[in-house]
């Protein structure tokens, strides 16, 4: 349904639910919204498009249907009415005239003013909710304004967070949470250089979640920097104007083509006398099963300095066969004798822990630089190929297309995502199953192959599944980390971990959504879906000779079992 656009709201023009009040520049609307899986109407302001919403009026008192109205009352008030003419909302100012209008300013400011004198009597920017927009003032004062943060994006009445300026000895900005203090700026002089710029990226894929405005192509700059919720632009010849007031999420950058993407930075990062500005985007972010491995180590030594290294380890067994086939011009080369020294000639105090091919020891080389080596056992019954298949995981896949089939499957045991193990299937979804099950295994503290001689469940998966389905998801918190006031947040990252570990790879989330919801707390998390392995098999129990030359599954499987010292 088209809808229709007001300029002002009189006694004798009021707003109903399918019209909006519009700024003159069109820029912002007033008008009626309803927020995503929610049955609960509001009136609120938006920018060019909805969302996002960024004042709201009736934030504790919905509309539950379609017959809203906005009117001037008898005593001069802007009041929204029900379908039963309740006031749900008012302006509430005493001692007005009765004859006044209300109209949208360019900065997006709701004011009623008496129509004789022009006289502002009220205004939406004395009364914010979740957003600071630009030109609007916060201040400190007998009543202490405040940002209020929205229960949910479902829902828009007042949040656990807020943000006020407290008039001490020196003003300060405070962030709060309920009524406790959460943050605090440190001095502030109240003083704010507006005047920004933007940073010009080359040849990129934009960001998600794009706003479209017909605006060409040099009112699209001025049009992000009149609105302060405006992080970035771009302008295409053949789509128009595209704005993002949110994080900028999933931008690529390519050696030709793509898109400029124009990302909007304070004045003072464009001073020509700096070299280099610094710009911080969210882009996809790949975590292989060398750093699974890697993150475990941590987790265990989290006191140990870690440093990336690349390094090849040459072996002279005379049970490999054909090493030359082998070609790693990018690696490191260093001779035996010296990992040797480096490990203490592989002392049983260096050993980090035992793997599919042999042990890993912790070094270091005669210049300081910290190394770990996996040393190939005698008796692993893997030869030199499944070695650097396992060595070049991370590396093989680094370079791949979104989706790749493999010919042998390798990773750690309890990591690995059931299209992977089973059918040789990677993409970014394997990883981000990786990083569920990691996710939930700090959370509780247990890993996810100490379930593996249950009788009722195979691993960590099927016992969180289990108590999430029981309505007793708190049980799986390590007592340690359970605190009460943070219980939120912990179920929160338990809730992410079980999206990840999903059976299915087409309903994990990307990683660059996990760290979205990760960072953000008012992401919509969905209710997730049955996670693989949470029943019994046996496919993973059979036991191989290592003087057996056939393997034991569809796929040659290469796990790795990582302990703790």
């Amino acid at each position: 349904m088209a809808m229709h656009f007001l300029d002002t709201i009189s006694p004798s023009h009021f707003l109903n639910y399918s019209e909006a009040l519009s700024s003159s520049n069109g820029f912002f609307h007033l008008g009626f919204f309803t927020p995503q899986n929610s049955t609960f109407s509001y009136l609120g302001i938006w920018y060019m498009s909805k969302p996002p919403v960024v004042w709201v009026a009736n934030r504790d008192q919905p509309l539950n249907d379609s017959s809203g109205t906005v009117k001037i009352s008898e005593d001069g008030n802007l009041v929204l009415m029900n379908g039963q003419k309740e006031i749900l909302w008012s302006t509430n100012v005493s001692n007005i005239s009765s004859n006044t209008t209300a109209l949208l300013l360019d900065t997006g400011n709701l004011v009623l003013q008496e129509s004789a004198t022009g006289k502002m009597v009220w205004q939406s920017f004395q009364h914010p909710c979740n957003t600071l927009l630009d030109k609007m003032k916060l201040v400190s004062n007998k009543t202490r304004m405040k940002i209020t943060s929205w229960k949910s994006p479902q829902d828009p009445s007042i949040g656990n967070f807020s943000l006020s300026l407290e008039h001490l000895e020196i003003p300060e900005v405070f962030t709060w949470r309920g009524s406790q203090l959460y943050w605090r700026s440190g001095p502030w002089n109240a003083q704010a250089d507006n005047r920004d710029g933007f940073l010009k990226l080359q040849n990129t894929k934009v960001p998600d979640f794009v706003q479209w405005s017909s605006s060409l192509y040099d009112d699209c700059r001025t049009q992000c920097l009149q609105n302060c919720s405006c992080l970035a632009y771009a302008y295409d010849a053949g789509i128009g104007c595209m704005l993002w007031s949110g994080d900028l999420i999933d931008i690529q950058r390519f050696s030709a083509g793509g898109t400029d993407l124009y990302i909007r930075v304070p004045y003072s990062e464009l001073d020509e006398k700096k070299k280099s500005a610094t710009v911080i985007i969210a882009v996809t972010v790949t975590i292989g099963t060398i750093i699974i491995l890697t993150c475990g180590y941590v987790l265990w030594k989290r006191n140990t300095k870690r440093e990336k290294i690349n390094l090849k380890i040459q072996s002279h067994r005379s049970q490999v066969n054909d090493p030359s086939k082998f070609k790693l011009p990018e690696l490191s080369q260093f001779e035996f004798e010296k990992i040797a020294t480096a490990t203490n000639n592989f002392h049983l105090n260096n050993k980090l822990g035992q793997g599919g091919f042999g042990p890993v020891y912790k070094g270091t080389l005669e210049d300081g630089q910290e190394i770990a080596v996996k040393r190939l056992s005698r008796t692993s019954g893997q030869g030199l190929e499944e070695f650097m298949n396992e060595t070049w995981y991370g590396k093989d896949f680094g370079h791949s297309e979104d989706e790749a089939n493999t010919r042998r499957v390798v990773g750690t045991y309890g990591y690995l995502s059931p299209e992977y193990a089973m059918e040789g299937l990677f993409s970014e979804k394997s990883d981000v199953f990786s990083f569920g099950v990691l996710l939930l295994e700090i959370v509780s503290r247990r890993k996810n192959t100490s379930f593996y001689k249950d009788a009722e469940t195979l691993s960590l998966l099927g016992f969180a599944w289990k108590l999430w389905n029981e309505d007793n998801i708190t049980s799986l918190i390590d007592p340690e980390i359970s605190n009460q006031s943070f219980h939120a947040d912990i179920i929160r990252c338990i809730h992410i971990g079980l999206l990840c570990v999903q059976e299915l790879a087409r309903d994990r989330p990307t990683m660059t959504t996990v760290i979205s919801m990760l960072s953000n707390e008012t992401v919509y998390l969905p209710t997730p879906r049955r996670p693989a392995f949470i029943q019994r098999q046996t496919m993973l129990d059979v036991e191989c000779s290592p003087k057996n030359d056939v393997l034991c599954s569809i796929n040659y499987v290469s796990v790795t079992n990582f302990e703790g010292r």
